[in-house]
């Protein structure tokens, strides 16, 4: 996966994402942020499976992919 975005927009809209990301949870992936770039659209979505949020962005320079990144430090 590869992507190009500027830093603002990216917290930003990650930002918004967090917001849906389990913080009592037994099952990893849930406390996570799904990255997804397909098409030079970046998606960011986060469930706690009562809650889901989905944002997405217009990306430069993209190589699609998939990766889940920590939702909190």
């Amino acid at each position: 996966m590869k992507l190009s975005v500027s830093r603002e927009t990216f917290l930003a809209k990650l930002g918004v994402a967090v917001r849906g990301v389990s913080t009592r949870s037994a099952i990893q992936t849930l406390s996570g942020v799904h990255l997804r770039v397909s098409g030079g659209t970046l998606e960011l979505e986060a469930t706690d499976m009562e809650l889901g949020v989905r944002v997405s962005l217009q990306a430069g320079d993209t190589t699609d992919g998939t990766v889940v990144i920590p939702g909190r430090l």
